[in-house]
């Protein structure tokens, strides 16, 4: 399975990871106007496929825009993503990604 890569650019933002534990990611997001915030996310897994006739080989993967509040957070500050990041790492033991709800401990806000 190819892992999620570390670092990436994505919709104009460097993104760099800050921390991994099994499925559980916090990244810091950069825009070279100095524009950052921190996301972490619940990391997808999809097995190999064939989509609109490319084939994709088994992969990790940033959740979609749809599973955003549900498999992944965006956060200004680190130390409220490192508080949401610490939640995840303990609710993700063993169990199916799907099944994760906010943890209360850390219900702030998030960016629009």
């Amino acid at each position: 399975m190819k892992q999620l890569d570390p670092t990436f650019t994505f919709d104009g933002y460097d993104f760099n990871q800050l921390a991994r534990q099994d499925k559980v990611a916090l990244f810091e997001k950069r825009k070279a106007n100095g524009c950052f915030g921190y996301e972490v996310i619940i990391v997808q897994r999809y097995p190999a496929q064939t989509i609109r006739g490319i084939r994709y080989p088994a992969r990790e993967a940033m959740p979609s825009s749809a599973d955003w509040g549900i498999s992944g957070w965006s956060y200004k500050t680190l130390d409220d993503a490192k508080c949401k990041f610490k939640a995840l790492c303990g609710q993700t033991a063993g169990k199916d990604q799907k099944q994760h709800a906010p943890a209360k401990r850390c219900a702030l806000p998030v960016l629009a």
